[in-house]
């Protein structure tokens, strides 16, 4: 039962495996362009891939071997996008009885369904209203509702709440995180807190494939990619393990505790912002826990700033330094300096 889905689409690059457990809350995370979109228009069915298969809780999604691909409306699949895309000129009862009502369900039985669903997103109150009645928030409780009013057996979200504003997510947030218990969703993010709060396991998307995989918690705290050690705001080096850290194939080394680790095998050595030293001048220690760098950007984090820096030998490296400290190193992008790593805040984990 669940998800089971093969797909390639060359013309983007993608080349997807992937499954979803039945009732599992899973996350899409990548960079721009990884193909996290297109995954989920396949699984919608308004992208054909050149080839592939699904399979949905037993029964055939897709099977382009065989010639089956069905229309979006006849997958029982639901999706929720970053807009709403109510109908202006129906209610919000209607826009959410409307699914039930094309599926053949009868008016009376479609709207108590609507209104049930509104209940279930704290939007009762507002099924006279019609959509430019609505702020943002309220529109896209009306849109959860009204993906779930048929009753999908997937529930598809892109990004459902990167339009809202602060003040509004955490309210569609907390609604989303009910809906989706004992419902199979694939959710498209880039919000950390999207991931940890509305899914069970993650995958992380690059170039079109599944380069990381495994519990949403696990993959946060111990990333194997740099699009993910980003998203937990952590920095990550790759490389090989060494009698005192690992090292790199261009040759920076980070030195770390590595007991139980065999010398030579591949291996991530994770450590937060925090636990990086910025200096000027080359600072008196270690030389291997010392990384040669170049300033890109300063960005301010509450009462810190991060200090994105990249190595000479390539690595990006970021800083929690305090605004003081940035005038009193006179730090600006372009500004070579000196990263001294704490090694006994550094955790170091094969591959």
């Amino acid at each position: 039962m669940g998800l089971h889905l093969s797909a390639q689409v060359a013309a983007r690059g993608l080349d997807v495996t992937l499954e979803v457990g039945e009732d599992e809350r899973l996350a899409v995370l990548g960079p721009n362009g990884a193909g996290k979109s297109t995954l989920l228009a396949v699984l919608a069915g308004t992208l054909r891939p050149d080839s592939g298969h699904a399979e949905l809780d037993g029964e055939p999604l897709f099977d382009l071997g065989s010639g089956h691909w069905p229309p979006p409306h006849r997958r029982r699949v639901g999706l929720l996008a970053q807009d709403p895309l109510l109908f202006p000129h129906l209610d919000v009862l209607a826009n959410v009885a409307f699914g039930p009502r094309a599926a053949g369900v009868g008016r009376r039985e479609a709207e108590q369904l609507a209104r049930r669903c509104l209940a279930d997103v704290e939007a009762e109150d507002l099924a006279p209203r019609r959509p430019a009645q609505l702020s943002g928030g309220q529109a896209q409780r009306v849109a959860v509702a009204r993906a779930v009013a048929t009753d999908p057996r997937l529930l598809l979200l892109d990004e459902p709440l990167a339009a809202l504003d602060v003040t509004l997510a955490p309210l569609v947030r907390r609604v989303l995180r009910q809906v989706l218990v004992g419902r199979t969703s694939v959710l498209v993010t880039h919000d950390l807190l999207d991931a940890l709060l509305l899914s069970d396991r993650v995958v992380v998307l690059e170039g079109g494939r599944v380069v990381e995989a495994g519990p949403t918690a696990e993959v946060l705290r111990h990333p194997r990619t740099t699009f993910a050690a980003r998203l937990a705001g952590l920095n990550l080096v790759l490389g090989t393990v060494d009698p005192v850290g690992v090292t790199t194939p261009a040759g920076l080394h980070v030195g770390a505790g590595t007991s139980g680790l065999t010398p030579g095998t591949a291996a991530a050595a994770v450590f937060a912002p925090n636990a990086v030293s910025v200096f000027v001048d080359a600072p008196h220690g270690s030389p291997r826990t010392v990384l040669p760098a170049r300033v890109g950007e300063l960005v301010p984090a509450g009462d810190a700033v991060r200090v994105s820096t990249v190595t000479t030998s390539g690595e990006p490296i970021t800083a929690s330094v305090t605004p003081a400290s940035v005038g009193e190193l006179d730090l600006y992008p372009g500004r070579d300096v000196f990263l001294a790593v704490k090694a006994t805040a550094v955790t170091v984990y094969a591959l």
